[in-house]
């Protein structure tokens, strides 16, 4: 699939509702399972993306931490998603996509996979930073993830890099060169930079 057809994926609407309103797809092809997490739409998304304390995932083998707001999203939406997928994934591909806060929340289903074994590939479009410090042994297990940022989006700016976020992969950019703006962050805005 190409990159604004994965983008669309990501944008479709959530058919399910795990946690505190966090809205999913999950799409079958013969050959692949795509879960699709939905971006910011209910209040409660919001609230999570000013939540940018750091928390920390302490019941590993290497203690890191992440974003609060998006890790307890996470949480209470993992066991319910993590149910549905690994139902009906067998021998199939796993695609992660999101976009924004959907692309966070993909972006932490795709390490829960990785770290019980899986090996799924993530597209996160207009991601937000969402590690904080992230060790190089932690760094490894997002080498399948894919950050696709539109040029001058101010939401993959955030929270700040001096505050200690970092992304764990390089950053693909798409688009011409533009200033930092929210507008930039608009479904629209992607649509067009990787039409």
């Amino acid at each position: 699939m190409k990159l604004l057809d994965l983008f669309n994926l990501a944008c479709s609407s959530g058919d399910k509702t795990a946690g505190n309103e966090t809205q999913y797809t999950i799409h079958k092809t013969k050959d692949a399972i795509y879960l699709a997490i939905q971006g910011s739409v209910q209040k409660q998304d919001w609230l999570y993306n000013f939540d940018f304390a750091v928390r920390p995932y302490r019941d590993m083998e290497a203690k890191w931490y992440a974003h609060r707001g998006f890790a307890t999203a996470w949480k209470l939406a993992r066991d319910q998603i993590t149910k549905d997928v690994i139902s009906m994934l067998g021998n199939k591909k796993l695609v992660i996509l999101g976009y924004s806060h959907g692309a966070a929340l993909a972006m932490l289903a795709h390490e829960w996979f990785v770290f019980n074994g899986y090996a799924p590939e993530a597209y996160c479009f207009g991601c937000p930073r969402v590690l904080w410090l992230p060790s190089k042994k932690i760094k490894q297990r997002f080498t399948n993830v894919h950050i696709i940022r539109r040029r001058g989006d101010l939401v993959t700016h955030v929270p700040f890099a001096f505050m200690g976020y970092r992304f764990p992969v390089k950053i693909k950019s798409v688009g011409k060169r533009a200033p930092i703006w929210w507008k930039r962050h608009l479904i629209a805005e992607y649509g067009e930079a990787l039409a």
